[in-house]
């Protein structure tokens, strides 16, 4: 179940008719042919404008619908077959349509042609009654036929006098010819568009009662793959925190980390987000999607699929230039994002990008992953208790980022300035540099050696050392490398009282001091004072979400403004340290932070310039489960 809510009828049905249009074109493409059941009423007058305003094939379309009034001829105003020809079949140019007559004779030539394969969409209407088609209520739930004659009740018939078809409920004719529950829900995909005042009791019951034919919608809930739109209006009784109403999500870039989080999403393990769409300028990526994203749209530009109507959050899973951009036009279009790591290539555009989310006030994550961490975590709520004293020494040494040339040929614009921006920095360790900052706090200097090309056949640095200093003089090095094996992930944080180790991922130890660092060091009467110390491993609570926490969080904060577990607005952070490594290493200085955003800029313009093109295979390897710390 997968419901919208919209502003009015006209967004409604802009939205449903884009979904709508997009699953015929998705289903024509695959079987050379689609087959849709439309239904009728006010309520769909906005749906199928959007339907006869899209680009769908509709000479390889069959259409059929609902229902029709026993007896009611044909140039009559309510009639829907003359609601049909006017307001649809006389602007499309259709393939085959087969309309319901009005004569009870008909049903088994109708529901021959119905039943020669099956309907792929059926755009299903809800009643204020709660009727599906004419199925008032008790609505038969056991009969398999496809269309039987029902009698109409009195709020039905209100309904119709109400919309204006009929000047009295004596003129409404007491049966109709409706397609039945059974054979509605035997459409593949169901789209529900139910918009106005009017329909709030009936949206409300359909949502909160238990399914049965007293309320014939609800059994739309049982349904594979229904999408319910409403309006505000219609939405008006309806609490988001007492139903499912998932955030529809869509990915842009679908190579490795892209389509990680399409596997997350399609398997249902993140709570209250689905997958609805995905775009890659890649043609062979798009095409595997259609293969294996059943019912998901495939857009080739992020732009398109930004302005389909069918998303309401992107994930940005793309090169790393292209972060900030692609999420600033998202925000202007509306949209929450969700960014991958790293949030940008250099400070400058990043802070656009912070910018961009403060006025438009949408949610911005950042995929550090790696935060929920047992271990991190414990880590970081024990230096900020401040139990054990201010910050004295941090040393990591992460050197099991071993990587081969192959790696480095998958793309080709993958270790280069001009198409990646950095090496290690860049790519593998933006986790590692935003733990330190966010377990540690920023440091106020770096001085660093980056080697480029040390291990590869690389323009970018693939081996590197940081020196860190912090304004009340504990300092820190950072060591990374993709040319070590075997490698080494061993974190220490030392504290005026205490020392943390943690690892290669194994146990976290601490050693708490019987004394002050400082005040030993300072006030001890023997030369060669030792000070004893407890060694002890610390309990964590052992859960470590990764991906699904960190989308899990970022939906809830779109639903409900609980926090995220890592805002965007901090992946500056461990940029401006990755950035003031670089900057160190270029012009064989030492960099003060906040970082010089135009000087790092300036720079970096001429990396690129000298950039070289890399002409490889383009492959994708989607399998990076084993590539994270």
């Amino acid at each position: 179940m997968n419901i919208n809510i919209c502003r009015d009828a006209n967004e409604l049905g802009s939205r449903a008719g884009k979904a709508a249009a997009q699953y015929l074109k998705e289903t024509i493409e695959a079987n050379g042919y689609a087959r849709i059941v439309l239904s009728t009423g006010s309520s769909q007058f906005e749906t199928l404008n959007a339907l006869i305003d899209s680009d769908v094939d509709w000479s390889r379309v069959e259409m059929f619908h609902l229902d029709e009034y026993v007896g009611l001829p044909e140039t009559h105003i309510a009639s829907f077959r003359k609601y049909l020809n006017e307001r649809f079949i006389s602007k499309v140019n259709l393939m085959a349509y087969y309309l319901v007559d009005g004569n009870p004779e008909s049903i088994p030539c109708l529901t021959e042609k119905l039943r020669e394969k099956p309907v792929d969409l059926g755009i299903i209407g809800i009643g204020e009654n709660g009727h599906i088609a004419f199925n008032d209520p008790p609505a038969d739930f056991d009969t398999t036929e496809a269309y039987i004659v029902v009698n109409l009740d009195e709020k039905c018939k209100k309904q119709q006098v109400g919309e204006g078809w009929f000047k009295t409920i004596d003129d409404v004719p007491k049966q109709a010819i409706s397609m039945t529950p059974y054979q509605i829900m035997k459409c593949r995909k169901i789209i529900t568009c139910a918009p106005h005042g009017v329909k709030a009791n009936a949206i409300r019951a359909t949502l909160y009662e238990k399914v049965s034919n007293k309320i014939p919608a609800t059994l739309l809930r049982t349904h594979p793959d229904w999408s319910l739109y409403i309006d505000e209006n219609s939405a008006k009784l309806v609490e988001r925190n007492e139903v499912n109403l998932p955030i529809r999500c869509g990915v842009v870039g679908i190579g490795g980390m892209g389509t990680g989080h399409v596997r997350f999403l399609t398997e249902g393990r993140v709570k209250n987000m689905c997958l609805t769409a995905v775009a890659d300028i890649d043609p062979k990526r798009l095409e595997w999607a259609r293969e294996n994203l059943e019912g998901i749209a495939t857009f080739a530009t992020a732009q398109e699929m930004y302005d389909s109507s069918l998303v309401d959050a992107v994930i940005i899973a793309t090169p790393h230039y292209d972060h900030p951009s692609l999420t600033i036009e998202a925000f202007k279009r509306g949209l929450h994002v969700m960014c991958e790591k790293p949030a940008g290539v250099y400070t400058k555009q990043v802070r656009e990008m912070i910018a961009a989310a403060d006025k438009y006030g949408k949610s911005l994550g950042i995929v550090f992953c790696v935060r929920t961490n047992s271990a991190y975590r414990k880590i970081k709520e024990i230096v900020e208790s401040n139990k054990y004293g201010e910050l004295h020494r941090f040393n990591w040494i992460i050197t099991d980022w071993y990587r081969t040339q192959a790696y480095y040929n998958l793309s080709s614009w993958r270790a280069t300035w001009s198409g990646e921006g950095g090496g290690v920095l860049i790519n593998q360790c933006p986790h590692n540099l935003d733990l330190w900052q966010w377990m540690c706090g920023m440091p106020s200097k770096i001085r660093a050696v980056c080697k480029e090309g040390l291990w590869h056949d690389i323009e970018v640095e693939d081996d590197v050392t940081i020196f860190a200093e912090y304004e009340n003089g504990a300092t820190g090095v950072f060591v990374a490398s993709t040319g070590d094996y075997p490698g080494s992930n061993r974190l220490e944080i030392t504290l005026d009282r205490a020392k943390i180790v943690y690892e290669n991922d194994n146990l976290l130890h601490i050693y708490e001091l019987s004394d002050s660092l400082k005040e030993n060091c300072a006030g001890a009467q023997k030369a060669f004072e030792k000070i004893s110390y407890t060694e002890r491993v610390i309990d964590t609570d052992e859960r470590s979400t990764g991906h699904v926490g960190i989308l899990e969080a970022f939906a809830n904060n779109i639903l409900y403004d609980t926090p995220l577990l890592a805002d965007g607005r901090e992946g500056i952070n461990e940029l401006s340290i990755s950035n003031a490594a670089h900057l160190s290493s270029w012009t064989n200085s030492e960099v003060t932070l906040p970082l010089d955003d135009e000087l790092f800029y300036k720079e970096l313009q001429k990396k690129i310039a000298g950039s070289k093109e890399k002409k490889v295979e383009n492959k994708v390897e989607t399998d990076l489960s084993g590539s994270f710390h």
